[in-house]
């Protein structure tokens, strides 16, 4: 399992529950415990459902291992009402043979791994405990372990800003000053590579776990078997993975900003078509919120030079934040013109009639890591990165943005402004998501190569119901002996693998067999996109993986007939 998930398990000693009524299977279990190596679990035993009730309810212990079948009581009424309490202890829940889809329901009610009691042993029992510990060390340390990197992150940039400053100072001064300020800059250079390096770590670390969580979460809100209730809570479970994979990906962004790092491919793109996609993205949020939202693209030349996805970005980031700011059922403006002053200019304007800006703080929207506090303190999530990115991103892409308030309670305005494009083509290029969006994915024979358990059969369960066929394997080698020709059309693989790695597979699969594959990756810096694309993945997923993003993926990936006729 890894250094971190052993010291989970050998910090102990630590209590683990069994709510168990055979007396049989108690004896086994205690036996079982007994064998681990390093042993120092205390086991409680509780021998029926109402003393398990009484025992979870105490939420004293670690861990907890649930029977499902408790007399007349059930195992999983029982796991409901621990969560609705708030026990804060994983529950393992023990099934008999062929109960696969009563495990399958104990997991999607919140239940954090499940065993077949007919196959257990020590080595299982001991991994499904080390994974339940793992999984509620992560749960517990995430937010800390964020709000700790993002406060370092704040320092460091101050420092770095501080350097910054007293290098050009001492440039003005003797000899000796100069030579003093290039040590103080090769310092600060090093450090910025330190922190780089550290972010992309970062990154992976906390997308990684998030990706099965993350991958069930999305489904399940859209079971419409599950009470709406359930679904409403799942939803916000879901929301507060996504938004801490995007906390990572700000963070990420606004460090290759600063650093000069970041790198746009300028073309001639179509702004209206951005600004409905966009809008398409956005629907779920604008429905929810039952907000008007009215476009108005008047400009007769809205072909301008841009980066496709930052371009996106951009538009993304704007609209995203008048719906955040603005109330349960208010409106918003979308407008394009071309002015007559400046002919050559796009104006892009997106009003809102929400909560408004304080005149105070409109000369710091688009700082980084701050936010306006409302009369109910900081409640609308995030770090304040999004605008600070935004406006670096127009910036980059020789654009200006502004924003104008009237103060609290009258709305925002912001205003974009992009140079058209000198010489337009009649086929300016729409953000190519907007086809992946609308597209619709046919059953596919898929190779999945995902060496993380867990995610694999998650990810294999959601694909099979969507009505593809999926073979999982959890190594290189094994994805080589499954991969024959005709086994599948299309592969989706992990990069880390413990004898290889993704890419080595799909560049050896697009040459022998021209499949098509999509990469799934807890790194997302430009270097590992651009390796992914070298290698045959036609699309590169940064974990975790949200399975809107995969369906569409999936819908828009080419055949491998098709790629083998691109070829001759």
């Amino acid at each position: 399992m890894g250094a971190v998930t052993e010291a989970v398990m050998d910090s102990g000693p630590f209590r683990v529950l069994l709510v168990e009524d055979d007396p049989d299977d108690f004896f086994l279990t205690s036996e079982l415990l007994r064998e681990i190596p390093g042993n120092k679990i205390t086991l409680d035993w509780a021998k029926d459902f109402e003393a398990g009730r009484r025992a979870i309810q105490g939420c004293r212990h670690d861990a907890v291992l649930l029977d499902y079948q408790l007399g007349k009581g059930d195992g999983l009424l029982l796991l409901r009402e621990a969560l609705e309490q708030g026990c804060k202890a994983p529950i393992i829940v023990l099934t008999g043979q062929g109960d696969r889809d009563l495990a399958l329901k104990a997991l999607e009610a919140g239940a954090a791994d499940y065993l077949v009691k007919g196959t257990l042993n020590a080595v299982a029992l001991e991994r499904a405990i080390r994974y339940a510990l793992q999984q509620k060390r992560h749960a517990l340390e995430l937010e800390e372990k964020v709000a700790e990197r993002t406060v370092e992150l704040e320092a460091a940039n101050a420092a770095l800003r501080e350097s910054e400053q007293k290098i050009r100072a001492l440039l003005d001064t003797a000899q000796a000053a100069r030579v003093s300020a290039e040590t103080a800059k090769s310092r600060a250079e090093a450090a910025t590579r330190a922190k780089d390096e550290f972010l992309a770590a970062l990154s992976h670390e906390l997308r990684t776990p998030l990706n099965p969580a993350l991958l069930l979460a999305s489904s399940l809100t859209d079971d419409l078997s599950l009470p709406a209730q359930v679904r409403a809570d799942i939803e916000v479970i879901a929301k507060g993975i996504a938004l801490q994979a995007q906390l990572v990906d700000d963070l990420l962004d606004i460090t290759r900003i600063t650093g000069g790092k970041l790198r746009l491919e300028l073309r001639p793109m179509d702004a209206h078509a951005a600004l409905r996609l966009a809008q398409d993205i956005l629907r779920g949020d604008i429905a929810k919120r039952e907000i008007q939202v009215t476009l108005d693209l008047a400009a007769e030349k809205h072909t301008i030079n841009a980066d496709p996805v930052r371009l996106q970005q951009i538009f993304w980031n704007v609209l995203k934040n008048a719906i955040k700011f603005t109330s349960v059922g208010g409106a918003i403006t979308v407008r394009t013109r071309n002015s007559a002053v400046h002919p050559s200019t796009l104006e892009v304007e997106i009003a809102d009639n929400g909560i408004g800006i304080d005149p105070t703080m409109l000369g710091r929207v688009f700082d980084a890591f701050v936010q306006e506090e409302h009369d109910r303190g900081h409640r609308f999530g995030g770090v304040g990165l999004g605008l600070a990115i935004t406006r670096r991103l127009v910036d980059l892409q020789k654009g200006k943005i502004q924003v104008e308030s009237a103060g609290h309670g009258h709305g925002a305005t912001f205003r974009i402004e992009f140079p058209l494009a000198l010489s337009v083509s009649q086929n300016a290029a729409a953000p190519t998501v907007s086809t992946a969006q609308k597209a619709t994915s046919a059953a596919r024979s898929v190779l999945l190569v995902e060496d993380h358990e867990q995610t694999r059969a998650t990810l294999q369960q959601l694909l099979e119901r969507r009505g593809h066929r999926v073979t999982g394997a959890g190594t290189l080698a094994e994805a080589r002996h499954l991969a024959v020709p005709g086994a599948c059309d299309l592969v989706i693989s992990d990069i880390g693998l413990p004898d290889g790695d993704g890419h080595t597979l799909m560049a050896e699969l697009r040459e022998s067999q021209g499949l098509p594959g999509i990469a799934l990756s807890g790194y997302g810096m430009e270097s590992d996109i651009a390796r992914s694309q070298a290698n045959g993945f036609f699309v590169h997923l940064t974990k975790p993986i949200d399975i809107q993003a995969l369906d569409a993926a999936i819908a828009i990936a080419p055949l491998p007939d098709e790629r083998h006729r691109g070829r001759e």
